[in-house]
């Protein structure tokens, strides 16, 4: 019946907690494709679980259209821990109880308080002993329980807690859902605050994915050293020169509100980008290793395209030296411009504007679950149902 008020199917309330801030969103199938229901930012307090009070996070999904109670949560990256690991084949019961010792004891954590979940990358190595390559994720229960124990008191129902990297490849991965498409082998580099993560995708399954240590934190204090000025400002330079760069792009568009022009002197320009080049050349350094190792370890097509998303990916002068290091094209959004297609709507229902569209992938990945139907391999979500459900009575 709602779904029929909204003129199209409403999916989940989407709530990403990022290393600065939250977003929060909900989306609905429409024939033109789709549409934004309500949209939320609050930045990060200090602390605490990422989330608002209950109180006040009922408030707030009250008063930004939001509708009904389900949700999707992701877990800030730097508290999820990742691991590709090789394992005798094994079924998935037996898989996850491995890697919960596996977890345990490769990130220092106490196996009965943690969650640890599993992904089958498709990679199954030879020998006396058949093994496949799998992704580990791992979370501390300290780190799970207070945003899921705040959703609940808030009213709401947790149907997932999932990686913010297994989000964006439902978002990318909107329009692979034939057998055909396991052939279409893409790269997504997620540049975020604390750290960035690279996905290689064939289809809609996901084939690898490592985070990498460098993330816009660094990026900051590198052009606060370099320009001896105070972390918040070093910040704002960035920013702006992401902000800049967004407009000069693609991604612009007509729908977007004018905003007044954002201007930098030559020399503080160059400044930033000689602070930030040596730390975009370690990212890429990255990414080039794990494309070698997936080329060589994976057999069959190898990548054909390369997608940069997250707050930091509209770093001025990466996609250039990404795409000279790595030989492929490098875009800003998927082909179907799905993050460009919102920037309106988001706008409008902010009534602010929402900040590099890229910073909202994850989002816009969470509230797509159950909305439209995906061959996207079983997911490894940090957080067990089983968990929440506990938390939940």
């Amino acid at each position: 019946m709602l779904g029929g008020l909204l003129g199209g199917q409403c999916g989940p309330i989407g709530f990403d907690i990022g290393a600065v801030g939250l977003r929060v969103l909900q989306l609905r199938t429409a024939s033109s494709g789709l549409r934004v229901v309500g949209a939320a930012m609050l930045p990060r307090t200090p602390g605490g679980s990422g989330l608002p009070s209950a109180d006040r996070l009922e408030s707030l999904l009250a008063h930004a259209g939001f509708r009904g109670r389900r949700c999707v949560l992701s877990l800030p990256r730097e508290v999820v821990r990742l691991q590709s690991v090789r394992l005798p084949a094994m079924s998935d019961d037996e898989l996850r109880e491995a890697a919960r010792w596996e977890a345990a004891e490769r990130f220092g954590l106490d196996r009965q308080g943690l969650e640890a979940d599993f992904i089958r990358t498709g990679l199954s190595a030879g020998g006396n002993e058949k093994r496949e390559e799998i992704i580990i994720v791992a979370v501390a229960h300290d780190d799970l329980m207070p945003p899921v124990e705040t959703l609940l008191a808030a009213g709401l129902h947790p149907v997932a807690v999932e990686t913010g990297f297994f989000a964006l490849t439902r978002l990318f991965s909107r329009r692979h859902r034939r057998e055909a498409d396991e052939r279409d082998v893409r790269v997504i580099l997620d540049v975020g605050h604390s750290a960035s993560t690279l996905i290689v995708l064939r289809g809609g399954s996901i084939a690898f994915a490592k985070q990498i240590s460098v993330g816009g934190r660094d990026l900051d204090e590198k052009v606060r050293e370099r320009l001896d000025i105070e972390p918040e400002s070093a910040a704002e330079l960035r920013a702006a020169r992401i902000a800049r760069f967004e407009r000069g792009t693609a991604l612009d568009d007509s729908s977007r509100p004018a905003d007044e022009a954002i201007h930098m002197d030559e020399s503080v320009e160059r400044a930033v980008f000689d602070a930030s080049r040596g730390l975009l050349a370690e990212v890429i350094r990255e990414v080039v290793l794990c494309l070698r190792y997936y080329n060589v370890t994976f057999r069959g097509e190898p990548p054909r395209s390369m997608i940069v998303t997250g707050g930091n990916g509209r770093e001025p002068g990466l996609l250039e030296m990404l795409a000279e290091a790595t030989g492929l094209p490098v875009d800003l959004d998927a082909p179907t411009a799905t993050l460009t297609s919102l920037r309106s709507a988001l706008h409008a229902r902010l009534g602010r504007d929402q900040g590099p569209m890229s910073s909202w992938a994850v989002a816009a990945g969470l509230a797509l679950r159950g909305l439209e139907t995906s061959r996207v391999r079983r997911g490894a979500d940090a957080a067990a149902a089983a968990q929440m459900r506990r938390g939940a009575a």
